[in-house]
């Protein structure tokens, strides 16, 4: 990767305004969600190949399944698992992760 290539890619990492609206689940994990969304953004994938990204993270992660939305408006009502859930934003995507 080369200079500007780098700079840019942290520039437009930087300008993804990250935004956590609700969450029940550890900093780390917060962390990591944030993390997955903005290398899925940063990708160039789609709404649904960012929400496959997030949820193959966190399987991997916590050895369990997880269920993940991505879009730009949405209304839902879920059940969780305890300390398992957050809604976020992270550029113009908001996202729901949940087990």
């Amino acid at each position: 990767m080369t200079s500007s290539n780098k700079q840019s890619s942290t520039m437009n990492k930087a300008m993804l305004k990250r935004t956590i609206i609700e969450s029940e689940m550890s900093s780390q994990a917060e962390a990591l969600a944030i993390q997955a969304a903005v290398e899925a953004i940063l990708q160039g994938k789609s709404e649904k190949s960012i929400a496959t990204h997030i949820k193959t993270v966190f399987e991997k992660k916590f050895k369990c399944e997880w269920a993940c939305v991505v879009g730009r408006e949405f209304i839902a009502n879920i059940n969780h698992s305890k300390h398992s859930y957050i809604h976020y934003y992270v550029g113009k995507y908001a996202i729901l992760l949940w087990r």
